[in-house]
C-alpha cells in the first residue's frame, strides 16, 4: 500500500513540475518595467501583451494609441541615458543603432539591468527578435503564436510567387527619401517584401548600404512598373512632384499612374507589417494587371 502512495505521489510531483514551464509561458514577468528604444519594439511589445509593463518608449512610437501616453525617453538612435535610469527599468529594449550608442547603454544601463539588442533588418531577423523579447519577459507561448503566425503569411505568398523567373517579376522602385534620393538595398526587409510580393525591387542594384543613396538618372534607366513611397509623409500633390522630375515622364509607373504612398505599417519592423504583406502584393500585381490588361485592349 504504501509504495503505491509513494508512486502516486511522485507522479503528482512529476506533473507539477511539467507544468511549470507552461504557466510561466503564460504569464508575464510580474511588475517588470520595460523600456522600448524603437517604435517597431514599442508595436511588438503591446502584441505580446506587455503594454502595461512599458515606463518608456522613443520618440515616434504613437502606435497603438496607448503608446502616445507612455513617457519618452529620447529619440530613436538616441537614447537620454537619465530619464532611462530614471525610469527604474527592469529590462531595456532596443533595435541595433551605432556602436557608440550601445556601448554607452552597455555600460551605464547594463549594471542595472538586462539591455537586449535585436536585430530587425530582415523578416528572419523580426520573426526571432519577437521570440526573444517573449522569452526575456516570460511570454514565450504569445511569441511562438506570433512567429508561426508570420511565418506561415510569409510561406504563402512564397507559394504564390516564389516560382516567378526574373523577366515575370515587376519591376518595383522604392523611395525612402527625396533629399537625396534614397532606396532600400539588397539585405533590407523592404527589399525582401517586395520579392516575396512577386516583385523585382530595383535598389538591389545599388550597393554600399542597406538604405543607398542614388542619382535621379539611375531610376530613369532602371525604369520601375511600380514606385512605392515611404520614408516620411508627402504633402501636397505627391504624385505631380514626381513626375515633374527630369526625365521621369519617360519612366514606365509615371506614365501608368502607378505611384503608390506606403502607410506607416511597412516604415516598422513590427506586427503591422507582416499583416500587410498581402495586402502590398495585391497591390503590386493588380495595378501590374490592369496596366498590361489596358495595353491588350488598345486597338492597333
Amino acid at each position: 500500500m504504501r509504495l503505491w502512495l509513494t508512486i502516486i505521489l511522485m507522479i503528482a510531483v512529476v506533473l507539477v513540475v511539467l507544468s511549470w514551464p507552461n504557466r510561466l509561458q503564460e504569464n508575464p514577468v510580474e511588475g517588470l518595467r520595460i523600456i522600448s528604444l524603437s517604435p517597431a519594439i514599442t508595436e511588438i511589445l503591446f502584441e505580446l501583451g506587455l503594454g502595461e509593463q512599458i515606463v518608456g518608449v522613443s520618440e515616434y512610437s504613437d502606435y497603438p494609441l496607448e503608446a502616445e501616453q507612455i513617457p519618452r525617453v529620447g529619440g530613436y538612435g538616441e537614447p537620454n541615458i537619465e530619464l532611462i535610469l530614471r525610469s527604474r527599468p527592469g529590462l531595456v529594449i532596443t533595435q541595433q543603432i551605432s556602436p557608440e550608442k550601445i556601448r554607452q547603454l552597455q555600460n551605464k544601463i547594463g549594471p542595472v539591468c538586462p539591455v537586449l539588442v535585436l536585430k530587425l533588418d530582415t523578416l528572419t531577423e523580426i520573426v526571432e527578435s519577437v521570440q526573444e523579447i517573449a522569452k526575456a519577459t516570460n511570454t514565450s507561448k504569445r511569441g511562438h503564436e506570433l512567429a508561426d503566425r508570420w511565418n506561415k503569411k510569409i510561406e504563402r505568398l512564397q507559394k504564390r510567387y516564389g516560382n516567378l523567373s526574373e523577366k515575370e517579376r515587376v519591376r518595383v522602385y522604392v523611395e525612402i527619401g527625396s533629399n537625396p534620393l534614397r532606396t532600400c538595398g539588397q539585405g533590407s526587409y523592404l527589399s525582401e517584401i517586395i520579392s516575396l510580393a512577386g516583385g523585382k525591387n530595383m535598389g538591389d542594384a545599388a550597393t554600399g548600404s542597406l538604405w543607398p543613396v542614388i542619382a535621379s538618372e539611375t531610376v530613369v534607366v532602371w525604369n520601375p512598373e511600380v514606385i512605392l513611397l515611404s520614408g516620411m509623409k508627402r504633402s501636397g500633390d505627391f504624385k505631380q512632384e514626381i513626375s515633374s522630375r527630369l526625365s521621369w515622364e519617360d519612366i514606365e509607373a509615371v506614365k501608368t499612374g502607378r505611384i503608390i504612398e506606403l502607410g506607416d505599417a511597412y516604415k516598422r519592423q513590427g506586427p503591422r507589417l507582416f499583416e500587410e504583406l498581402e495586402k502590398l502584393a495585391d497591390m503590386i500585381q493588380s495595378k501590374t494587371n490592369e496596366s498590361k490588361k489596358s495595353k491588350k485592349g488598345k486597338s492597333p
